[in-house]
């Protein structure tokens, strides 16, 4: 084990194929490097961009301690796929040295083939393949399939370190690959809860309810309309989805606006509403044992409560989570209606802001969150 004190940073390849300029990877990847880096840590951060990178970012990152080599993220498909694993390994390879390599997701692994000296993380988030399967993004059985499930076990079997978004997924991971010795740490999606300034809820009509991104097939579009139109039914509501893409007919129709949301802005727009929606599919199995999507956590650290599964994830079991969260069961009238209920009730309560605000710092801030990464990682070497 190696002491933080150790003369000279420890060197972490941090290789992830979102973005960092924009949308989850602003927090989950960029902040988290930022923070970590704090901690004696010298990052190297391999990204994938649509488009180009931004030169100041990139000095600013430089500053803080973590190198950017952003590569392009290229073309959709199958093909464009195989280019992109290619660009990352041999961006990777010219990396001299490292101690800790952290693979976000499975994809990024191949890149730990050939570098046996360094720790591996291998950094779980929600099971890739199953999530794809899922919504129809990948075939059971596939040859994409085969090799991404290759990739899970040869993680689960080669890593040091693994990290996953909630502790619900570990025994499945167990049940699939065997009990090892492994060091396991929960890592769950992140918030930068100072850049919040949380307000008083709005105490005028109407009920403004927002979803943030959600075009995914992943997200279930349906049970959010029955809830949208439940609620419509009771009071007055304004509901507004955040995407460029609004993947379902009968949920676009009950908004009153659709547009986009530059992730910078988030901290400003959450606050002017009452609450959000991160309501995913319930047939998509085990991949939801696995899954905390983004959005719930800035929706507490702008002091707003979020409705979502009631099987998802770990969230079931935090303290106080329904003081912050009304946890749908289903989709059948009684589940809607007693949702209703939960929300009109969590959205005059006074207490609703800062109990959000408290779960936000407690549970998921990412300055916490680097703290203890940052320490597994000098743990490991």
């Amino acid at each position: 084990m190696r002491s933080q004190s150790a003369i000279g940073p420890l060197h972490v390849l941090f290789i992830t194929t979102d973005s960092i300029q924009d949308g989850v990877g602003v927090t989950q990847v960029r902040g988290l490097m930022q923070e970590v880096a704090r901690h004696n840590c010298q990052i190297t951060l391999i990204s994938m961009e649509p488009s180009a990178a931004e030169p100041t970012l990139k000095k600013n990152l430089a500053r803080e301690g973590v190198i950017w080599k952003p590569l392009v993220f290229g073309r959709p498909g199958k093909l464009a796929g195989l280019g992109r694993v290619l660009r990352i390994w041999f961006a990777s390879a010219l990396v001299k040295h490292v101690d800790v390599l952290h693979s976000r997701s499975d994809l990024p692994l191949v890149c730990a083939f050939f570098r046996r000296r360094a720790r591996l993380v291998w950094d779980v988030r929600s099971l890739w393949t199953d999530q794809r399967e899922s919504t129809g993004q990948l075939k059971p059985g596939s040859l994409a399939s085969r090799a991404t499930r290759f990739l899970e076990a040869w993680g689960y079997s080669h890593a040091t370190l693994i990290l996953t978004l909630t502790m619900a997924v570990w025994p499945e991971l167990q049940k699939r690959h065997g009990s090892r010795e492994v060091q396991h740490m929960q890592l769950t999606t992140m918030v930068q809860t100072s850049a919040f300034a949380p307000s008083p809820l709005p105490l005028s009509s109407p009920l403004r309810i927002a979803l943030v991104g959600g075009s995914s097939t992943y997200y279930d579009h349906e049970t959010m309309a029955l809830l949208v139109e439940a609620l419509q039914d009771q009071v007055e509501v304004e509901f507004v989805w955040f995407t460029s893409d609004p993947t379902n007919s009968r949920l676009a129709a009950l908004a009153s606006e659709i547009r986009s949301l530059r992730h910078s802005d988030l901290r400003n727009a959450l606050p002017t509403f009452h609450l959000g929606l991160s309501v995913c599919r319930s047939d998509a199995g085990v991949s939801l044992k696995g899954a905390a999507p983004t959005k719930i956590a800035e929706f507490w650290a702008s002091g707003r409560p979020v409705v979502i599964n009631a099987n998802l994830g770990d969230y079931s079991t935090i303290p106080g989570i329904r003081e912050a969260a009304v946890l749908l069961s289903g989709r059948d009238r009684q589940d809607i209606d007693e949702a209703v209920s939960q929300i009109l009730q969590i959205c005059q309560e006074s207490r609703t802001v800062s109990l959000c605000r408290s779960l936000a710092a407690d549970y998921a801030d990412v300055g916490v969150g680097a703290e203890l990464l940052a320490t597994a990682y000098h743990s490991i070497v």
